[in-house]
């Protein structure tokens, strides 16, 4: 059976080839009798010409046609790779990102923006105005707004009054990110009940202060204005603060507004290493004053500062309550403190909300973007929350092994303001009053606001204007440490005009640990004014659990070497007292250069032959060789499209001649291999003396529309005839294309070959 059906399957193979053979005969056959009779009657050769140009056009739309059908194929089972490598650079919104460009929003905006206009002088005037004056200090309580044009698109003119004096606001612009939202939806016109919009974290205020407030445009005074601006901005609209727009009549506000927590993030920041010099002296040592700033939604966090060093210990501790997750992030910055002057920059993270929950318990070193070195060593844990009580022991165990590693003192409270180890949190609606007293009839009504006092702990709600009826619709969050069943919650409502008492209502934490679900939501009786005065709450206490998944490591880079404090007090070469001396010059007239563009963290390291040690006490990325290469770590950013490259480390690098090398790197990108935009425009780490083994440990940004990169290993002449203007030769070359990273986000740490050019 199997010899039959083999025999069967030969003879139609042969039958296919002889019909193929036979179609290419008749071709050929048909091509030599075109041509005879073409002779034959003496036509001219244009006939065969203009036979063949209609063959190729029909030949051409064929294959068109086909690759059309092919594409449409693709989209169809996968409509982004179809694209992507159907059209090439493209710009970065189009690459298929989280959120839609929607300009259709910027053209309704347009011709709402009268409208909104109008609103926003009237929210301004009653709300911002207010606010804003009971925040400044006693000397510029006059504050006040006299014209509010907000023109569109930032070019607004907006007048104010300081102690008689006018003054004048330009360019006032917001940068952060808004959400809308239409709810609750219903089954008649118009479909939703309100819409709400509010920031996830607090904006970016920019403005420009004209005529006479330049005299406030001062270090200290004009920090003060911004950030009384900021704070009364997230009170207002940043999250769990929305500004609700009811489109129907009855709708209650706390359904929409009371946004109750999810979740409780505890932040360590440990420690730093390798940031950059802010402060270079003379003789070219520098060191920092470095500080960490953390930003969690309306929320911020300063830590202390150390001075004069660049690797930093912190060991700072902080806790945030979380309401949202969503495209929230941790914003970690690395900031120099400057006395009288702006504070520099030293770096930024990024952590997300939304991957620590998942995690439970994370520690990593992290690599600071937008600064050329420097990594932060945090610690996060996520605590979910229960309105369970038999949770809090576990809670309170928990509480008291973290106070004891903080503690300078085992076991006592004292943190210098840290907020360290909570067992629960009580979140409070603060919704509004009624009937609160008038002082006196000269007066007219009170500018209320209510100020609320938690274990200590206090908040403040905006001041309402002229009336004795005030509504806030605030929410506030109180971190309870010390768990005690008597702990009072007090609300003292007072006239902002005259600073005088309205009134005091009070409640104790048992009246909400009796309610279900930890929930209470009476009014309560404002004390010495009568039955009427009421003040109306919604108070909800959770517990704190920790999650029980532990991650360490994971995506962020981890850098393993470890810092030589030896070498912050190393002797100075001829280059960095050069450029040590002539930089704070350069610094001082403007000019924009990058002169002192390499690493801040140069060091020398002697390679032992005897024993056969390698460059690095950490060996474990380490094998044998013999052959000159290059360490890097490459990390894909899914939000910037953008990559960051860490040069860890070479080895095996050849001698010049006798002479040991005095390598550095140099990065060039290749978008292709002509253009020379890029390569003028090339990364370049520090030079590294006297050694085959150098460690330079500098982190750089490249754009993810490159095509790779070429890593190019130089070798600066050590004479000293060449101060100024050293010559350089190359002793190693590595090429890296990023197709491999195309879909990936995870960092890749390898060694890469050198290859060595000849002369």
């Amino acid at each position: 059976m199997e010899t039959n059906g083999r025999s069967e399957s030969t003879e139609s193979e042969s039958e296919l080839q002889l019909i193929s053979l036979s179609i290419k005969s008749f071709k050929v056959f048909a091509i030599i009798f075109c041509g005879y009779v073409l002779g034959y009657f003496g036509l001219s050769i244009a006939w065969i010409l203009i036979a063949v140009f209609v063959w190729v056009l029909r030949y051409k739309y064929f294959i068109q046609q086909t690759e059309k059908v092919n594409l449409l194929r693709s989209i169809a089972s996968n409509e982004k790779l179809a694209i992507t490598s159907a059209i090439k650079d493209l710009p970065s919104w189009v690459h298929f990102p989280d959120r839609e460009r929607a300009e259709w929003i910027n053209k309704i905006m347009k011709q709402m923006w009268p409208f909104i206009h109008e609103y926003m002088k009237t929210v301004i005037k009653q709300s911002i105005e207010p606010n804003i004056t009971s925040a400044l200090p006693d000397y510029l309580k006059s504050f006040k707004f006299e014209k509010l044009d907000l023109g569109y698109a930032g070019n607004c003119d907006i007048q104010v009054r300081v102690k008689g004096m006018k003054a004048g606001i330009k360019n006032l612009q917001l940068y952060g990110l808004i959400r809308v939202e239409l709810r609750p939806l219903l089954k008649d016109i118009p479909l939703v009940g309100s819409v709400s919009f509010y920031f996830l974290n607090n904006p970016a205020i920019d403005f420009n202060l004209t005529n006479l407030a330049d005299i406030l445009d001062t270090p200290g005074v004009s920090n003060y204005l911004r950030h009384a601006i900021q704070e009364k901005l997230a009170a207002l609209m940043v999250l769990p603060n929305k500004i609700v727009v009811p489109l129907i009549d009855g709708l209650s506000m706390k359904s929409i507004k009371f946004l109750a927590p999810i979740g409780v993030i505890r932040m360590e920041v440990i420690e730093a290493r390798n940031l950059k010099k802010s402060d270079v002296g003379m003789l070219g040592l520098g060191k920092s004053d470095p500080y960490v700033r953390l930003t969690i939604g309306s929320q911020e966090f300063k830590s202390p500062v150390i001075y004069n060093t660049v690797n930093p210990k912190w060991n700072y501790i902080c806790e945030a309550v979380v309401h949202h997750l969503h495209d929230q992030n941790i914003e970690i910055e690395v900031m120099d403190e400057d006395q009288g002057s702006k504070d520099d920059f030293l770096g930024r993270a990024y952590l997300s909300l939304k991957a620590i929950s998942a995690e439970g318990m994370s520690e990593s070193w992290l690599t600071l973007k937008d600064i050329k070195t420097g990594a932060i060593h945090v610690r996060t844990t996520w605590f979910a929350l229960s309105d369970c009580m038999e949770q809090l022991n576990d809670s309170i165990e928990e509480s008291k092994l973290i106070k004891c590693k903080y503690s300078p003192i085992g076991g006592t409270d004292e943190f210098d303001g840290q907020t360290c180890g909570s067992v629960a949190v009580i979140t409070v609606y603060l919704d509004g009053a009624s009937n609160l007293a008038v002082i006196s009839k000269t007066s007219g009504e009170p500018d209320p606001y209510c100020l609320i006092s938690v274990g200590g702990q206090q908040r403040q709600s905006i001041v309402q204007r002229s009336t004795a009826n005030p509504i806030w619709e605030e929410t506030f969050n109180f971190l309870i440490q010390n768990f005690n069943q008597d702990l009072e919650l007090t609300f003292d409502i007072i006239d902002s005009k005259t600073n005088r008492d309205l009134g005091r209502a009070q409640l104790k934490l048992q009246n909400v640990i009796s309610c279900d679900n930890l929930s209470f939501s009476q009014p309560l009786a404002i004390k010495g004014r009568g039955p009427d005065s009421k003040l109306n709450v919604n108070i909800m206490m959770r517990i704190l659990k920790p999650q029980t998944t532990t991650h360490t490591g994971g995506p962020p880079v981890i850098l393993e070497e470890p810092v030589d404090e030896s070498e912050e007090t190393k002797v100075p070469t001829l280059e960095d007292i050069i450029r040590g001396t002539v930089q704070p010059i350069i610094d001082t007239s403007g000019l924009k250069t990058n002169f002192m563009d390499k690493s801040q963290m140069d060091r020398k390291h002697s390679v032992s032959k005897a024993n056969g040690s390698k460059a690095a006490e950490n060996t474990d990325d380490y094998d044998e060789c013999d052959y000159p290469r290059i360490q890097l770590t490459i990390t894909p950013s899914e939000s910037d499209n953008r990559l960051s490259l860490i040069v860890h480390k070479a080895e095996n690098l050849p001698k010049i001649g006798d002479k040991t090398p005095n390598p550095y790197v140099k990065i060039f990108g290749t978008p292709d291999k002509i253009s020379r935009t890029l390569r003028d425009n090339s990364l370049k780490t520090g030079t590294k003396r006297n050694t085959c083994h150098p460690i330079f440990d500098e982190n750089f940004q490249m754009d993810r529309k490159w095509k790779g990169v070429e890593i190019v290993v130089y070798s600066r002449s050590g004479s000293s005839h060449h101060v100024f203007k050293r010559k350089a030769k190359i002793i190693g070359l590595a090429t890296i294309e990023f197709t491999a990273f195309a879909d990936n986000f995870e960092p890749i740490k390898e060694w890469y070959d050198l290859e060595q050019l000849k002369d």
